[in-house]
């Protein structure tokens, strides 16, 4: 609807801004995680499931709510 309403303006400022926080979030994944990809995307891997100095992930055993033992 941008593009329809005002091409020039749409690619010169809007398309700019928006990729000012999209840049910033794909830059603090890549640091925090050394990929681009959302963390929760690798959600039951080794990244959730592991053992740090003895102590195990939450995700190794959750708790209440997050069982999601629950049907639909």
């Amino acid at each position: 609807m941008l593009l329809q309403a005002d091409a020039r303006c749409t690619l010169t400022v809007f398309v700019p801004a928006v990729l000012v926080p999209i840049a910033a979030f794909v830059v603090t994944n890549w640091l925090v995680t050394g990929t681009p990809m959302p963390f929760y995307s690798s959600y039951g891997s080794d990244k959730y499931v592991y053992e740090y100095e003895g102590i195990p992930s939450y995700w190794s055993n959750p708790q209440g709510l997050d069982r999601n033992l629950d049907s639909p």
